[in-house]
């Protein structure tokens, strides 16, 4: 088995909210660099189509697991 970490973002929008898995990495400092720079773009894209309100929260969840080929980034 081999330890990764998943990045998780949680887009809320109004009354919705949306959670999903974007990646693993295999470092948890990784995760979190690409974890801010999602959230960044995301919120810029939420601007970009006139959204009024809403937020964007990103989280590295340590995983263990195994993967056909390399998924891992």
């Amino acid at each position: 088995m081999k330890t990764g970490f998943l990045l998780i973002l949680t887009i809320i929008a109004g009354a919705q909210r949306d959670d999903g898995a974007t990646a693993v990495f295999e470092t948890r400092d990784r995760c979190e660099r690409v974890g801010q720079l999602a959230v960044e773009q995301t919120l810029a894209e939420l601007s970009a189509r006139g959204a009024q309100a809403g937020s964007v929260w990103f989280r590295c969840e340590e995983v263990k697991g195994r993967a056909l080929g390399d998924l891992t980034h």
